[in-house]
């Protein structure tokens, strides 16, 4: 591939990447802000917590939050390293 090919493609491929990183950083916010507080951490530290393993229930949305929180992170973080990646090539093209 030329680097006059690769200077088109790249023309197109960074407002995809720029837009597909803003989408999904969007997403994480929005998802990191549906997710309830847990002070059970806190509270383990001291022995304040009263319950037992056997008392709690599964949650089942609290469980998607936050597998969608990760996924939707993992996503801006190969989103960024494959528009680095492109980045790099195409500097190096140009270089020459």
């Amino acid at each position: 591939m030329s680097s006059d090919t690769f200077a088109q493609v790249m023309d197109y491929l960074q407002p995809i990447f720029m837009i597909l990183m803003a989408l999904s950083g969007i997403a994480t916010i929005v998802l990191v802000l549906l997710q309830k507080g847990s002070s059970d951490n806190i509270s383990a530290i001291g022995g304040g917590s009263t319950e037992t393993y056997v008392g709690k229930k599964p949650r089942s949305k609290d469980r998607n939050l936050k597998i969608g929180t990760v996924i939707c992170g993992v996503l801006m973080l190969l989103f960024s390293v494959g528009y680095f990646v492109l980045y790099l090539i195409w500097d190096s093209l140009a270089g020459v």
